[in-house]
Formats: structure tokens, C-alpha cells, sequence
């Protein structure tokens, strides 16, 4: 239900210091974390948007858009890093050996992909 509020705080973008847009983009990752995995959520309006601040030629708003991604990326990993503690719990209490590259290698695409974009 937060969400719609703190996206409208997006037109403010501009006017935001880079301490603020890092706490503006790490709340709207934690309050719509669990529509972020659908593919009609609310949070593709932010995953756009951090797209379009990354091409433009402003450095300003480039800036904030690698604030933003890493904030995706850093939430990303902060939540699968909980669930696969619980899940090599549980692959170890079955014997099977614990498996978590495909994570380290989406997170690695997405930083090679925002830092293609900064150059």
C-alpha cells in the first residue's frame, strides 16, 4: 500500500541529495519486495525508470541511477542470501550439496550490465 506513495516521490528525483535518493530507492525495494518477482508489479515502473537514468547523458541523474541499481542488486542479494541459508539448511539436512551460483551469477550480470552503461 506504500508503494504508490513513495513512487510519487520519484517526480522529486532531481531535487533529492544522493543520501536521499539511496534511502528513497532502498525503501521502495523493501516495501515492494514481494511484487518484485511478478512481472506486471508495481516495482517495473522503478526498474524503467533506474533504465532510463542509467542511458542518459546527464551525470547527475546517471548518478543516481547507478545509486539506484545498486540498491536493486544490494536488496536482491540481502533477500536471496536469507532464503538460501535457509535452503542449504535444508539441501544439507537431505545430503545434497548446496547450490548458490545461479544467484552470484545473476548479480554479477546485473553489476557488468550498470557498469557497461557508466562508461
Amino acid at each position: 500500500p506504500f508503494t504508490i506513495f513513495l513512487k510519487g516521490t520519484l517526480d522529486f528525483l532531481c531535487f533529492m541529495t544522493e543520501r536521499n535518493v539511496r534511502r528513497l530507492f532502498k525503501a521502495l525495494f523493501i516495501v515492494g519486495g514481494e511484487t518484485q518477482e511478478s512481472s506486471d508489479g508495481p516495482m517495473d515502473d522503478i526498474h524503467i525508470l533506474i533504465r532510463k537514468l542509467l542511458f542518459t547523458s546527464n551525470t547527475s541523474f546517471r548518478r543516481q541511477g547507478i545509486i539506484g541499481a545498486l540498491a536493486f542488486i544490494t536488496q536482491i542479494a540481502q533477500r536471496r542470501t536469507s532464503h538460501s541459508v535457509l535452503d542449504e539448511e535444508e539441501t544439507m539436512m537431505d545430503g545434497q550439496e548446496p547450490t548458490s551460483a545461479p544467484m552470484a551469477e545473476q548479480l554479477l550480470s546485473e553489476v557488468k550490465a550498470t557498469y557497461q552503461l557508466c562508461l
